[in-house]
């Protein structure tokens, strides 16, 4: 059988028990280089997206979310998305990715089987997605916050970036270990209804490193 690509062994690049780790790394080496940029959303530096993280991870606490409290996220491709996944794994909150086409009918059996406490969202061109958050949180027990990034938040709603502001300064809870849960995903539900599937911080670390050795990606 002929191998396609090989992956670069462990000695060829650096390695990170988790995404958490590699972020600390980078925002220290690189704090300028780019973690993220899109045409639409915005840049984040490797320093700002650790900031803007370990902010949100302490708004989470003063919250009362804990480890293996789940945080849902339904957002486009946007820095706030990766600020938020990295304030999960500093907290040991489990973050749970949510499709962005799926409408309020779609959302509830699956925030149903997840019980998120919280849940991070925008307006999406007409779809008003922190309304209908909103509207879900009232039968969905769990659900207590419904977290708005960019537009103006309504009644009960938490704004993002004012929760950024208002904690960079404060202590941060112990690390959480690496084999930890770190998101549940849900599958596309083509031929079934979507099942939930739960990864480690270790195993998101260990996808990152090998899909990163097949691509040649480095630091440039």
């Amino acid at each position: 059988m002929t191998q396609l690509a090989e992956v670069p062994s462990a000695s060829a690049r650096r390695e990170f028990v988790s995404l958490l780790d590699a972020v600390r790394f980078w925002a220290e080496a690189t704090p300028e280089a780019l973690a993220a940029d899109t045409s639409d959303h915005g840049r984040l530096s490797y320093a700002a997206l650790k900031a803007d993280a370990e902010s949100l991870a302490r708004a989470f606490v003063a919250l009362g979310l804990k480890a293996g409290d789940r945080v849902a996220i339904q957002l486009p491709s946007m820095p706030e998305f990766l600020t938020t996944y990295i304030a999960c794994t500093i907290t040991g909150c489990v973050l749970t990715t949510l499709h962005v086409p799926y409408r309020k009918e779609e959302l509830r059996p699956l925030l149903r089987f997840a019980g998120p406490r919280a849940v991070v969202t925008a307006r999406v061109g007409a779809y008003d997605a922190p309304a209908t958050m909103s509207d879900l949180a009232r039968d969905i027990e769990p659900l207590e916050h419904v977290i708005v990034v960019e537009d103006t938040t309504g009644p009960g709603q938490l704004s993002f970036a004012a929760l950024v502001e208002a904690h960079r300064q404060g202590d941060l809870p112990p690390q959480p270990s690496a084999d930890c849960d770190a998101a549940l995903c849900f599958t596309s539900g083509t031929s079934a209804a979507p099942k939930g599937v739960v990864r480690s911080q270790r195993s998101f670390a260990r996808n990152a490193s090998v899909f990163s050795g097949l691509l040649n990606l480095t630091r440039e």
